[in-house]
C-alpha cells in the first residue's frame, strides 16, 4: 500500500489524538513499555506451539501497526531475532552474534526503513535511503544541537518543566515539551517533533547541571540492572527477557527524556512487568525458589 505524506500524517497524528487520555494509558505503553518482555518470553519459551507463538505475535503486530509509526514493528521483529540469537548463546557476544546484529542493522537501514519512506510518498530509493540514514544516525545529534541553541538563548531554562508530569506538579498550564517547542514555536513547522538524546531535556531544564545529573542517573540505573542480572547464578527466562528488554529499551535514550524512557520505553516498566510475571509464577508453584 502506498500513501502520500499528508495521508500518513493524518493517520498518525489523528490516531495519537484519538488515543490520548488515561483510558488509553496502557495501550499507548504497549509498543515499547509492555510488549518487549512478553514478546521475548513467548518467542523463546519452550513448550509453546509454533502456531500459538505466531498468533500472539500477529495480535501484537496488529495493535502496533494501527499507530502509524514506523519503528514499533521494526523494533518488534528485531527484538524477536536478536533475543533468539542471544539466548541461544547464553548472552555471550560471540563473533557470530555481532555479525548477526550488524547484518540486521544493515537490513533495517538499507531495506526496511527506505521501504517505509517509499510507502509514504518518496519517489526514489536514494531519497528514501538518505532519510533512513539521517533518521538512524544524524537526527538526534542535530536536534540536540538545537536544544543547546534554544535554551537559554531563545527560551529560559525550564527548571524541571521539560516533562509533562513535572510541569503538571509545578502548575504549568501551557506545557509544551522542548521537542515540540523547538520545531513549532521556534522554526514554525507543523505536525512534527525533534527528539534528541536524553540529555537534551536535561540541558533544557538546568544546563550543564541537568546534563550531568541525568547522565549519572541513567548510568546508575543501567548498572543496577547489570548487577541484578549477572549476580544470579541461574537466571530464569523471565529474568533474561527483562534484562534484554531493558537493554533494547536503552536505545530509546537517544531520542527521549529520562522520565519518558522509564515507563513509555520500558526501562522501568519492563521490571514491573517482570515482578507481575514472577509473582504469578510463584503463586502457581509455591515450592519454587
Amino acid at each position: 500500500m502506498r500513501m502520500d505524506n499528508d495521508m500518513y500524517n493524518t493517520h498518525r497524528y489523528g490516531f495519537g489524538q484519538a488515543t490520548g487520555g488515561w483510558e488509553f494509558f496502557i495501550y499507548n505503553k504497549l509498543s515499547y513499555g509492555i510488549a518487549p518482555v512478553a514478546i521475548i518470553l513467548v518467542w523463546n519459551a519452550r513448550g509453546i506451539a509454533t502456531s500459538m507463538r505466531v498468533i500472539f505475535i500477529f495480535i501484537v503486530a496488529l495493535a502496533l501497526v494501527q499507530t502509524g509509526h514506523k519503528m514499533p514493528l521494526v523494533f518488534l521483529f528485531a527484538t524477536m531475532a536478536v533475543s533468539r540469537s542471544l539466548i541461544r548463546r547464553r548472552l555471550a557476544l560471540e563473533a557470530r552474534t555481532i555479525l548477526f546484529c550488524v547484518g540486521l542493522l544493515l537490513v533495517v537501514a538499507l531495506v526496511i526503513l527506505p521501504g517505509f519512506y517509499l510507502m509514504q510518498g518518496n519517489e526514489t530509493y536514494s531519497d528514501s535511503l538518505f532519510w533512513s540514514m539521517e533518521r538512524l544516525f544524524l537526527e538526534q545529534s542535530r536536534t540536540l544541537q538545537l536544544h543547546f541553541e534554544v535554551y537559554p538563548n531563545i527560551h529560559p531554562f525550564l527548571h524541571g518543566a521539560s516533562t509533562g508530569t513535572i510541569a503538571a506538579l509545578m502548575g504549568v498550564t501551557d506545557y509544551v515539551p522542548p521537542s515540540v517547542y523547538i520545531p513549532v514555536n521556534v522554526l514554525g513547522l507543523e505536525n512534527t517533533s525533534f527528539p534528541s538524546l536524553f540529555i537534551g531535556e536535561g540541558w533544557a531544564d538546568f544546563g550543564y547541571l541537568g546534563v550531568a545529573a541525568t547522565s549519572i542517573f541513567v548510568g546508575f540505573l543501567l548498572q543496577l540492572y547489570n548487577i541484578w542480572f549477572y549476580t544470579r547464578k541461574h537466571p530464569h527466562l523471565e529474568e533474561t527477557a527483562t534484562f534484554l528488554a531493558v537493554a533494547f529499551s536503552a536505545y530509546h535514550l537517544l531520542e527521549c527524556n529520562v522520565l519518558t524512557s522509564l515507563f513509555s520505553y520500558g526501562i522501568a516498566s519492563s521490571y514491573l512487568i517482570y515482578l507481575l510475571i514472577r509473582r504469578r509464577s510463584l503463586e502457581s508453584s509455591p515450592g519454587a525458589s
